[in-house]
């Protein structure tokens, strides 16, 4: 297996993903993550692979949707076969088996439930007639697919879990999560992959092999201390090359991207004309190479692509389709915005992404001024895609802004086609300026001269370095809070994945919730994802009750920073605590509930009193120990609702009541002093109401007659 670039036209592609779970965390960063990585590898200038043969599936609604797609596409590939997944990995409670989650994924009864099983998938994908082979696994425990090759001493295994001409890539090991990092627009590892397929691998040759994009995605994510990746290959597979190498040097190859051309060599019309595509794939207009990657063109044209009006201040960043039709193969690129309407002009700047091969900005005009010269011009007028070339004479009125340029009387006729297009001076040599208006019957054009352009592109440099100085001082800034950010995630991940080798069920939960909790105050994203890990790990607890109050316990840390998340897992403990199980029933079960109460406290007070008068009065001093505490977290949200609920509580556990109404007292302090004062002095208990009332004062900053603290009770 050599390192040639695989075939685009007998090769196939499935990229799968689900960011929408009914039982899990959402992970909305995967839609994005197939969006990228479709846009990559149709892109010509990095694989070019044919349209019909990427099959995209978003939101797979059952793993034999997935296995039909894939079995299609195994059958169509004859080169290659990439197979792409990203979503949540959970991890069969009983055998340890990795399965992919689709959308009504979930784990019950120490199951994992309407998941895909990774097997099933490589089973498929090693039938295939495809002569190499790549998946690429984007999931917590991916490490997992590996797990058959892991040891020399396993070798047969290995045989049957790769077969020759396969590479296997996964986001992260078989114990540690794959992270999302918080505030970026893919998840961490696809994040990377992207970012070498579009910017390329410096010195790594003209195309990009599997161990290149592998060693370069491990080297940058641990140089942000994130998860890093892992791979496996069958014999020569770590050579498959599924993309063109963006940093490489020139190749001799058709359609190549190559190195900028040296500065001494001569710019032309023909080196410096671009032709502007719509999204539609229609010719837009036309533009001029003005400097290096930059090239200029009229800005009310542009805005059509955007659906933006001339006087609108802002345009998309999207990406715009353009070639250089005049250059040998008429190689193709992308480019942005970075220059709209500035000073109200008409004139807006493209930055291509990446070098041309034989791209050269054209030379200005000689002649200081434009005077009485010969030109000629190239245009697309509609059904022309070819181009039509006119001539004839450039004038300038004294003082005026804009040029003329009147076709001689046996050349075609300028149209709306010829809007941006260079106007080459015959006479003096090199680029007049740049159509921006025709007139109705084309027989006339008005041109920006190459002054004015010179004037906008002086204007992008001083835009540049003024958002460089201001990216730097932002950097100094913020450098150092988002590294530690960073650096606490990654510390968080890896105490997580190090609870993964906890034996004891129950120490392994507590560990867990411990650290859910300290992540949602350093960040809920990375929170988020722990949940999903302990969802999982919840399934080993052989104990009903434990597994509700572990999530009962997370959803409690959850309610201050995100009641919405909080909510659903204190959903989920509650269809936990009822499964299989009547109303007032044994005493486990009744804990169960009180703990899901105690969830929805801080999230939802209507429902746990709902709970608790379902549960009916208190039977016992735990019952009544799990009822107080449910009040006393109910009295920080509404304390009229709390003080009502003391009236529950037997005569005999006075006590108990007591605490919750010296909670109710603290929480309307501020807002109700008077209130809070005659709560707390009702309190019987010296202890408790002295508590209530120094807390009250705290909260008012005033005095408040205390003397009746010393009171025996």
């Amino acid at each position: 297996m050599t390192d040639m670039l695989s075939r685009n036209d007998t090769s196939s592609a499935v990229l799968i993903g689900c960011h929408r779970f009914t039982d899990l965390e959402d992970l909305l960063a995967v839609q994005k993550n197939l969006v990228g990585l479709s846009e990559a590898l149709t892109d010509p200038m990095i694989w070019g692979l044919e349209k019909d043969r990427l099959k995209v599936l978003d939101q797979p609604c059952s793993g034999d949707d997935v296995l039909d797609a894939v079995a299609k596409a195994a059958d169509a590939a004859h080169d290659t076969l990439v197979v792409y997944y990203s979503g949540h990995g959970l991890i069969d409670p009983s055998t340890g088996e990795l399965y992919m989650a689709l959308p009504d994924s979930r784990i019950r009864n120490v199951l994992v439930q309407r998941a895909l099983r990774y097997d099933y998938l490589r089973r498929i994908v090693s039938s295939s007639g495809a002569r190499k082979k790549v998946m690429l696994l984007d999931c917590c425990f991916s490490g997992r697919a590996l797990g058959a090759m892991a040891s020399a001493d396993h070798s047969a295994a290995a045989n049957v879990t790769m077969v020759d001409g396969t590479c296997v890539i996964t986001s992260a090991s078989a114990t540690a999560l794959s992270l999302a990092v918080p505030g970026e627009k893919y998840t961490a590892f696809t994040g990377v992959l992207l970012d070498i397929l579009q910017q390329g691998v410096p010195g790594a040759g003209t195309y990009l092999t599997m161990e290149t994009v592998f060693d370069a995605a491990r080297s940058r994510l641990a140089a942000r201390s994130l998860p890093l990746p892992q791979q496996r290959n069958r014999n020569t597979a770590g050579r498959i090359c599924i993309a063109r190498n963006r940093a490489s040097a020139p190749s001799s190859s058709p359609g190549e991207q190559a190195a900028p051309p040296p500065r001494d060599r001569k710019g032309s019309l023909e080196t410096s004309h671009v032709r502007i595509y719509a999204a539609s794939g229609d010719i837009l207009c036309s533009g001029l190479l003005v400097s290096d990657g930059i090239v200029c063109t009229c800005m009310h044209a542009l805005g059509t692509a955007f659906d933006v009006q001339i006087t609108d201040d802002e345009v998309s960043s999207a990406p715009i389709e353009l070639d250089f039709p005049l250059l040998p193969g008429v190689p193709r690129s992308r480019a942005r915005v970075v220059s709209w309407r500035h000073d109200g002009s008409d004139v807006a700047l493209l930055r291509i992404e990446a070098p041309v091969a034989g791209s050269v900005p054209a030379p200005p005009t000689k002649s200081r001024r434009v005077r009485e010269t010969k030109f000629r011009a190239l245009g697309f007028p509609r059904l022309s895609d070819d181009g039509i070339w006119v001539s004839g004479e450039l004038r300038a009125k004294p003082g005026a802004e804009l040029a003329q340029a009147k076709t001689a009387p046996q050349s075609p006729r300028m149209d709306q086609g010829f809007i941006g297009s260079p106007i080459w001076d015959e006479t003096y040599g090199g680029v007049a300026g740049i159509v921006m208006v025709t007139q109705h019957d084309g027989s006339l054009a008005f041109v920006l001269p190459t002054s004015s352009l010179s004037e906008e592109l002086n204007r992008l440099a001083r835009k540049t370095r003024r958002a460089e100085r201001a990216a730097w001082a932002e950097q100094a800034r913020s450098g150092r809070r988002e590294r530690s950010k960073a650096r606490a995630a990654q510390l968080l991940s890896e105490a997580a994945s190090l609870c993964s080798n906890i034996s004891a069920p129950d120490t392994q939960m507590q560990q867990l919730t411990s650290i859910i909790a300290t992540a949602v105050s350093v960040d809920t994203d990375v929170a988020r994802q722990l949940c999903a890990v302990l969802e999982q790990h919840s399934t080993l607890l052989q104990d009903r009750l434990s597994q509700v109050r572990a999530l009962s316990r997370v959803a409690d840390h959850f309610a201050p920073a995100d009641g919405r998340q909080a909510a659903l897992i204190a959903e989920r403990a509650e269809a936990l605590a009822r499964e299989g199980h009547g109303l007032r029933m044994q005493k486990r079960h009744r804990l169960a509930l009180y703990a899901v109460a105690s969830g929805f406290s801080r999230i939802d007070p209507r429902r746990a009193e709902s709970i608790l008068t379902e549960l009916g009065p208190a039977q016992n001093d735990d019952d009544i120990s799990a009822v107080s505490a449910v009040l006393r977290s109910i009295a920080a949200i509404d304390p009229d609702r709390a003080e009502r609920g003391t009236r529950s509580l037997p005569r005999s556990y006075r006590l108990r009541a007591e605490q919750v109404l010296s909670a109710v007292a603290i929480a309307v302090a501020r807002q109700q002093p008077d209130r809070a004062q005659e709560l707390a002095n009702s309190i019987s208990d010296p202890n408790t109401r002295m508590y209530a009332l120094m807390r009250i004062s705290a909260s008012n900053s005033q005095d408040l007659w205390i003397g009746s603290c010393s009171a025996s009770s």
